[in-house]
Formats: structure tokens, sequence, C-alpha cells
């Protein structure tokens, strides 16, 4: 296998597709030795799944490599069939994207599955998810997604790695060991994982299982987003604007949430939205702080429900509005308050109180 991956890197990095097409046209049958019989032993076929699933990676198209979609669906189903764990797994993870044909979730977590018996870290790994989410065909079981997990980190799967660190943090499936985490997450990233590196980071800028060092905190998270992970330019963003582990920098904490939107965090809209809102950093501009809000509430992720609460202020105050409207202010409210917003919950009981006094 060490050879067959060696061979696949020289391939790729000299980009001639044609070396590994020669080759595994003079892969030979794989027999072993005659039996006393005379009768030889039925050929193996994993060996030419392999190369097969070698070549379906070629044609995903890389680089200058040109990319043929019909090939690698073609080439992963043949390796799969032959016994591939490798390729059920990545056949599954084109059903159940979509990238490649038709989703089809049931067919993915078939294949996870099928790659899973056959022992492959990625499948087990990968069937363990679909039985947390309680994807079709499977009953959700967070105990029993996370002893998959468990398996998968044991077999060097730096991604079960990290999931099951995240899972110790938060008592998911399992009881809270925040030592156990950090030991996961140290290990996940030693192996690989760059998305690792930010709960690695949170864990440093807490303290959790380790002793608190917020400049060890904000080291990870840039490594993280020198591996281009939008999101640790969030956490960086955070670490200058309230002077963690870095000198407080307002106007440098403005500019990075605006870095992490222009990568695709658009959970930072919120937090740029209030810079707007209180000219720190930015010059202020309450109109500009409103559309942020909205984008931060349409991509409903983090940060999504303190921005409702913001909107909602918003209208109360007349600030990026051209008039107070208390009836649209409320709506917002009621949402943020249903979403457990502190503020907001306090903000419309005053509105309900001073509304019944009248």
């Amino acid at each position: 296998m060490y050879f067959v991956v060696l061979w696949m890197h020289i391939c790729m990095r000299t980009n001639c597709v044609q070396l590994l097409l020669n080759e595994l046209s003079k892969i030979p049958p794989c027999t072993l030795p005659t039996s006393p019989a005379g009768s030889t032993v039925q050929p193996q076929p994993m060996l030419s799944g392999v190369w097969k699933l070698l070549l379906a990676w070629y044609y995903r198209g890389r680089r200058s490599t040109p990319q043929d979609k019909s090939k690698v669906v073609s080439l992963l189903e043949d390796a799969a069939s032959q016994g591939c764990t490798e390729a059920m797994h990545l056949l599954a993870r084109q059903y159940e994207r979509g990238s490649y044909f038709k989703r089809d979730t049931n067919k993915s977590a078939s294949l996870y599955q099928m790659a899973a018996d056959g022992g492959d870290p990625s499948g087990v790994f990968y069937l363990g998810r679909c039985i947390e989410r309680g994807s079709r065909g499977f009953e959700g079981d967070i105990t029993k997604a996370v002893a998959l997990y468990q398996r998968a980190a044991d077999a060097g799967n730096n991604v079960a790695m990290e999931r099951l660190g995240s899972s110790y943090i938060n008592g998911c499936g399992v009881g809270k060991d925040k030592a156990k985490a950090f030991s996961l997450l140290q290990q996940a990233v030693e192996c690989g994982n760059d998305e690792a590196l930010l709960l690695l980071g949170t864990c440093y800028e807490r303290g959790k299982g380790v002793r608190k060092d917020t400049t060890r905190a904000v080291a990870l998270y840039q490594r993280a987003a020198d591996a281009g992970i939008a999101e640790a330019f969030h956490h960086i963003a955070n670490c200058y604007y309230f002077g963690r582990g870095v000198a407080k920098n307002v106007d440098k904490a403005a500019a990075l949430f605006q870095q992490a939107i222009n990568a695709g965090y658009t959970a930072s809209a919120y937090d740029l939205g209030i810079s707007y809102r209180d000219g720190e950093g930015v010059v202020k501009d309450s109109k500009k702080a409103m559309e942020l809000f909205y984008t931060a509430v349409m991509n409903e992720g983090c940060g999504s429900s303190e921005a409702l609460a913001a909107l909602g202020f918003c209208h109360l105050e007349g600030d990026g509005v051209s008039v107070v409207d208390v009836k649209t202010a409320t709506k917002f409210l009621r949402l943020a308050a249903a979403d457990k917003v502190t503020e907001a919950q306090e903000e419309l009981d005053k509105i309900i109180h001073h509304s019944r006094h009248q």
C-alpha cells in the first residue's frame, strides 16, 4: 500500500496520468503459488481496486489536471465493487453531497455501512455521523455515534479525534472530560487536522483541560487562519477586540471580522455590525450596521439570535431607520427572546408593561 500511495504522489506531482495508466495495465492477476492439485488460488482484486481508486482521484481534477466526472464515478464504483473500502466511503461522500450525480442519502448511508464493515476508518467515522444526525435509515443515537468515533480515532482518523474531543468538551454521548478532550484535540492537530486547531485554541483561551494561555490560543488561531479556515479570523478578531492574548486593537478586530466574512464565515457579520453601530474600529454607520445584522440573520449561524435582538433595538430606537417602529421592533425582539436572548426578553417585558399602563 505504501508503494501505491508513493506512486500516486509522483503521478499527481508530475501530472503524468499515463504513467499510472501504463502501470495499471501491467498489473498481472494476483495469484498465489499453485496448490498440490495444480490449481491456482483465485486472484485477489484489492490491488486493482486501489489502482482504480488512485485513477479516480486523478480525474477529480487538480492543478492543471482536467476533470472527468464520468470516469471518477465509474472508477470509484469499480473499485468499491472489488472490495476497496476507501472507494466505498468516497463514493458515499459523492452520493451524500450530490457532487457527481443526484443526491441519495440512503445510498450514501449504505456505502458508509459497507466501508465501516470493511474496517475503513473514514467509513466508520461517517457512519457514526449518520447515526448522530439520524440520517435516513438510522435513528439518532449520540452514544452509538460516539462509540464509532472512538473506533475511528483509535484507527488513526484525525477527523474522528476532533469530533470525539468536541463530544468530551460538551458531554455529548459521554461524560464531560476536559482533559481527555484536550488530549484528543492535540492528537488530531498532530495528525494534520487543521480544523481541530480552533477547538484546541479555545481550550487554551478558556483553560479547558489545560492551563489558560491566551497567547498560545492566538497562535493556534493564526495557524488555522493560515490554513485557510475562515472561522479562525473571527476568533483572532475577538481576541483583538477584547485584548485577549494580544494588545486590544478594535481597528484590527474590525478588519479581521471583515476578513472572516470575505472568507465565508458570515457569523462575523453580527460582530462587525456592532462595530459599525458603535463606531469602534470603523466610522460609525447605523445603516451599514443594520445591513450586517440582516446578513447574520439570513445566514442563521452563530450570532443570528443576537442579530435579531440588535435589529429590534434599531427599530425601537430609530437607529439606522427613518422612523421608530415599535411594532417591527417587537417582532424581532420576540424572535430573539424565543432563542433565549436575555436582553431581548427584558426589553420585550418593558414594552408589554408600558402598553398595559398606557
